[in-house]
């Protein structure tokens, strides 16, 4: 198993504490309070071009969060081992 396995596995673990918040549930609330609320107001064509402007976000947003993380592990793996042959 590659370190970026390891890596993803334990972001969902770390971060299922947020996602179970009242913080983070009111903010979904929120967006999803806003998005039924536009797609009132579409016609299904709109409304398909809507979901597919939103699944490119999240899809954008997620391998940039992914690739972040994996950026600062590895970064901080670099600075331990650099602070171990140091000492």
């Amino acid at each position: 198993m590659e370190l970026e396995e390891y890596i993803k596995d334990a972001t969902d673990e770390a971060m299922s504490d947020y996602i179970k918040s009242e913080k983070y549930k009111e903010h979904k609330k929120q967006i999803n309070d806003l998005l039924r609320n536009m797609r009132e107001n579409l016609s299904s064509e709109k409304m398909i071009l809507l979901n597919q402007l939103l699944d490119a976000i999240s899809v954008c947003d997620g391998a940039f969060a992914s690739e972040a993380y994996l950026q600062g592990v590895v970064e901080g793996i670099v600075l331990c081992k650099k602070k171990i042959r140091s000492v």
